[in-house]
């Protein structure tokens, strides 16, 4: 679980997230939700975490593998 004491909240927006199916190739939509990206106050590594609207689930949990700088967009 993600201790969110540890992180610093940069960006969060409401968004859908889709997945890509190969068999009838086409796009499935995985959840609707909050999208958030979080700075580990420690480390400074940036994660993308989404959970799901109605039942919080996550349904993205992603570790940013480029070192990044994020900044405000003006």
């Amino acid at each position: 679980m993600l201790n969110l004491t540890l992180a610093d909240f940069h960006y969060h927006r409401r968004a859908k997230l889709f997945r890509f199916d190969n068999e009838p190739s086409e796009w499935k939509e995985r959840g609707t939700g909050e999208v958030r990206l979080l700075q580990h106050k420690e480390t400074h590594k940036i994660r993308l975490v989404m959970r799901r609207d109605k039942t919080l689930k996550v349904c993205a949990n992603h570790l940013s593998m480029q070192p990044s700088h994020l900044q405000r967009r003006v």
